[in-house]
């Protein structure tokens, strides 16, 4: 709905178009008295009265738009806006009196016109007039309330929208930084020991670094490039861990031509590893699954690890603000379009994640 309303909004403030609106209303609309007056048969010297009378409806309208209304009704100077409202009828009135009298004293020995001042004097006729009065009244009113209402919705909607980008970018960059300095100390660890790991380190935390500050800067990236991230940083934990944990991650399906927001699962993988193979001395595992089902297009994600055990827990917990940010990101970006099941026991944290039809 925002983004019809939004084209509408960008199609009344292009010039071309509503110069446009406005000769094709006018047209309809002073033709009108024409097919009105039909049966009077009037002479080319009524029509000429018509069609004067007719473009005094103008500036009437006109001054109605683009000053009584902008300047009274829209400002809610309710009292100024009727006073010169009807100050306007009473003078278009009198015009159109004035331009009709005119004519008729000049030819006032013409049948035509004779007869035709007794069809125009009618009341039928008089209140036909009063409702065109007050059908060009209610068009400028109801055009300017349409545009406010667009004005203030669109207005509205980009506002919420830009607040979303900033608070998703905000939860994008919560990405626990620890990560990135237990790694590198990691590496300075390594290095010391002469170790032939710490190239491979060194260039998949780079890999890590350039996607996170570099490639994650739109709304969707290639499922193939958050997946590898993933690997990335899971190869990263291999290394730091070792044979001290158990660590798989397997991927199923096709990924290729399917996006999802960047670093959407990351938070995840990291509560896996912070708060279970971290928080543990040994015998500790991760399980991680991705699955892509090629008929249903459903998108599914499993993580498990284990627990450490009472005496390991100390002052660490599954859960924290990671899980918490990527639950707000995930009801942003797939309002009543995911769910997100977090389960755990004695022993196992399970998180599953499903998004149909990514």
């Amino acid at each position: 709905m925002s983004i019809g309303l939004t084209k509408v909004n960008k199609m009344f403030k292009s010039p071309s178009w509503r110069i446009f609106l406005h000769v094709a209303f006018w047209l309809f609309y002073l033709s009108l008295p024409f097919y009105a007056y039909l049966e009077a048969s009037p002479s080319k010297y009524a029509y000429l009265i018509l069609i004067l009378v007719n473009l005094a409806y103008l500036p009437f309208y006109y001054t109605l738009a683009y000053v009584i209304i902008p300047r009274y009704f829209n400002k809610r100077k309710w009292l100024y806006f009727v006073v010169y409202t009807l100050a306007s009828y009473i003078l278009f009135v009198w015009v159109c009196k004035g331009i009709e009298m005119a004519f008729f004293d000049r030819l006032i020995y013409e049948k035509e016109i004779t007869d035709f001042k007794k069809e125009i004097d009618s009341p039928l006729l008089d209140g036909f007039e009063l409702l065109r009065m007050v059908f060009v009244t209610i068009i400028p009113l109801s055009i300017m309330l349409m545009r406010q209402f667009m004005r203030v919705y669109v207005e509205r909607t980009e506002l919420i929208k830009t607040n979303t980008e900033l608070e998703l970018n905000f939860l994008k960059s919560q990405i626990n930084p620890h990560f990135l300095f237990n790694t590198l100390n990691n590496i300075y660890s390594l290095s010391l020991q002469k170790s032939d790991k710490s190239p491979e380190m060194i260039l998949k935390l780079s890999d890590l670094m350039r996607y996170m500050l570099y490639d994650c800067n739109v709304q969707r990236v290639d499922l193939e490039r958050e997946v590898q991230f993933l690997q990335d940083y899971i190869d990263l934990e291999k290394i730091r861990h070792g044979d001290k944990a158990t660590i798989n991650f397997t991927v199923t399906g096709v990924t290729h031509e399917k996006k999802v927001p960047p670093l959407l699962l990351i938070p995840f993988v990291e509560n896996a590893f912070k708060h279970g193979i971290n928080a543990q001395l040994g015998n500790a595992w991760v399980r991680i699954d991705l699955r892509l089902d090629d008929h249903q297009h459903d998108f599914i994600f499993i993580i498990e690890n284990n627990k450490p055990s009472s005496e390991e827990k100390l002052n660490h917990k599954n859960g924290g603000i990671g899980i918490l940010n990527a639950q707000k990101r995930l009801h942003m970006l797939y309002p009543e379009a995911h769910t997100l099941f977090i389960r755990e026991n004695e022993s196992t944290y399970i998180i599953e994640l499903r998004i149909p039809k990514l």
